[in-house]
C-alpha cells in the first residue's frame, strides 16, 4: 500500500499493524530498514507512528523493509 492507502485502511485494520517508536520513526522517514523483533512474523505490515499511518513494509528476518519511494523520503541534509 502507498502512504495514502495505508491512511485509508489503517484505522479499520485489526492485525498486521506495527507501531514504531520515535527513533524507529526517524529511520523510517529517511528510507532506512527498521530492525524490530516481531516473533518470527514474515509478511507485509502497516506501519504506524502514534496516530499516523506511514505506508507498508515487508517484515523479513527481524527487519522491516522500507518501501517508501526515494522521492518521498526525508533528506538527511
Amino acid at each position: 500500500l502507498s502512504i495514502e492507502g495505508s491512511q485509508l485502511v489503517g484505522k479499520a485494520a485489526a492485525k498486521n499493524v506495527v507501531e514504531l517508536d520515535d527513533s524507529e520513526f526517524k529511520l523510517w522517514l529517511h528510507g532506512e530498514d527498521v530492525e524490530k523483533a516481531l516473533n518470527d512474523f514474515s509478511g507485509y505490515l502497516l506501519i504506524k507512528h502514534k496516530s499516523d499511518f506511514l505506508g507498508c513494509g515487508k517484515c523479513k528476518e527481524g527487519k522491516i523493509l522500507n518501501f517508501v519511494p526515494k522521492a518521498r523520503r526525508v533528506s538527511l541534509h
